[in-house]
C-alpha cells in the first residue's frame, strides 16, 4: 500500500528535505501559496499559508497548510508557465499568471484541475520560507 503524503513528510526531519522544485504561486515577504515537489522525501505538495504571527519586529513564522497533488503537477505547471530563472535547480521563478490571455486561461485549467485532484489538508509546514520549515504538523481530525 502507497504512503500518505503524512506519512512521506513524517518519514524525514524538515532540515534535510531536499527541494527540488517550488513553484510559488502568492509572495508577500515569503511564500504564502505554491507548489513543490521534493526528491528527499520524495513527494509532491501544495501549500497555502493558513496563519502568522502579525507583531513584532521582523518576520515571524507561518502555517502552511498541505496537501497531496498529483505527481505530476510540476510538470503540468511547467508546461503552461514563462520561466524566467532556472539558475538555482531548487527554486523556479514564473510569471503568474503567464503572459497573454490565452496562457493565464490555460494556467488557471491546470491550477483548477490540480486542485480537484488534490486530497485534503494533511498536516501543516512550520516556517517562513519553503526551504527552512522547522516543523511538520500532522492534522488531528
Amino acid at each position: 500500500m502507497a504512503q500518505t503524503l503524512d506519512q512521506i513528510l513524517r518519514s524525514v526531519p524538515p532540515s534535510e528535505w531536499m527541494i527540488e522544485y517550488n513553484i510559488i504561486y502568492d509572495w508577500y515577504d515569503g511564500e504564502r501559496e505554491g507548489w513543490c515537489r521534493l526528491s528527499s522525501p520524495a513527494c509532491c505538495f501544495y501549500y497555502k499559508i493558513q496563519a502568522e504571527v502579525l507583531s513584532g519586529p521582523g518576520l515571524k513564522d507561518c502555517l502552511l497548510a498541505v496537501r497531496a497533488v498529483p505527481a505530476n503537477a510540476i510538470e503540468r505547471l511547467l508546461e503552461v508557465l514563462d520561466p524566467i530563472s532556472l539558475d538555482d535547480p531548487e527554486w523556479w521563478g514564473g510569471f503568474w499568471p503567464p503572459d497573454g490571455t490565452k496562457a493565464a486561461g490555460r494556467a488557471e485549467a491546470v491550477v483548477a484541475a490540480l486542485m480537484a485532484e488534490s486530497e485534503e489538508v494533511c498536516g501543516y509546514l512550520q516556517g517562513r520560507y519553503i526551504d527552512q520549515i522547522k516543523a511538520y504538523w500532522t492534522r488531528i481530525e
